[in-house]
């Protein structure tokens, strides 16, 4: 029996929330911070900075799917983001996430620069792609956040638009996939095993 990879995924937390098409960001950070859809050749330029995580396959893959990034500036840099999908993102090296119920979207691969976390900013920028979404079809959306994650479920906690749904999660076993969802994650997401290679 093969080992289990040393890339293998803890159990997460799948919550659902309402779009707010009307969202208007936080008081505090009107003035010092920008929160807009980013476009390919931003994030391009952006990934030459390490520190945000980001590669340049990734966001060209990301944009031929027609995923959306909103961003989070300040002084003209982007010091946080978060992507969105109305189809499916990849989560691990050869497996997809997908949602099927429509009219939904997925948020994944949010990040905040650690000298700015503990300002809310996560709120602000992942709301701040909620018009598009709207104009898209799309109603309402689910995350999914590692158990680990204390930060953003945390922030989960505090929004009482939150739904929690339940738990998912995998094993990287070798060359295979062993997922599971319990029953109230089932309605809205499912793995997919890929073909080939997938930037994550």
């Amino acid at each position: 029996m093969p080992e289990v990879s040393d890339t293998s995924v803890e159990s997460v937390r799948s919550d659902t929330r309402k779009l707010e098409p009307d969202y208007v960001p936080l008081d505090e950070h009107t003035g010092d911070f920008e929160f807009r859809a980013l476009t390919l050749q931003e994030l391009l330029i952006a990934a030459q900075n390490p520190e945000l995580g980001l590669s340049p396959e990734f966001v060209r893959f990301a944009f031929s799917r027609g995923d959306i990034c909103t961003g989070c500036l300040h002084e003209n840099a982007l010091v946080a983001y978060s992507w969105k999908t109305l189809s499916r993102a990849p989560i691990a090296r050869r497996l997809w996430i997908c949602i099927d119920q429509q009219p939904q979207f997925y948020g994944y691969k949010a990040f905040v620069l650690p000298k700015f976390r503990g300002r809310r900013l996560s709120t602000s920028v992942a709301r701040a792609s909620d018009a598009v979404l709207a104009r898209a079809g799309a109603k309402w959306g689910v995350s999914y956040t590692a158990v680990s994650n204390l930060e953003s479920r945390e922030v989960n906690f505090r929004n009482a638009d939150r739904t929690p749904r339940g738990y998912a999660g995998y094993w990287e076993i070798g060359r295979y996939y062993l997922s599971f969802r319990t029953s109230g994650v089932k309605p809205f997401i499912k793995f997919e095993r890929s073909t080939m290679d997938l930037p994550v």
